[in-house]
């Protein structure tokens, strides 16, 4: 499958447990990978992108990442950086 379905499949399950599948701009993928990044962008999702695995915050910010953080611990930074996603106007150039 290619990683973009992925999101697709997810806005389905989401939509069949909890009621109407919720819009693409409010659809916030979160990853930690620059495929990650690039599936989101496949799919008109948006992104938040976590430094925790093999890729840096540099190369996650290039990759077109909505917003990066460097772990989840924060709670409160991590839905903070989910509303930030969700309400950033959609970048063309991604």
């Amino acid at each position: 499958m290619i990683r973009a379905e992925l999101v697709t499949a997810a806005r389905k399950r989401f939509a069949m447990r909890f009621g109407p599948m919720p819009d693409l701009a409010h659809t916030v993928l979160i990853g930690d990978t620059p495929l990650d990044v690039d599936a989101a962008r496949a799919s008109g999702a948006r992104i938040v992108a976590v430094a925790t695995g093999k890729s840096t915050h540099d190369e996650l910010t290039a990759a077109g990442a909505d917003v990066v953080l460097y772990g989840l611990a924060d709670t409160s930074a991590v839905i903070e950086a989910i509303d930030e996603a969700s309400a950033r106007p959609r970048n063309m150039q991604a």
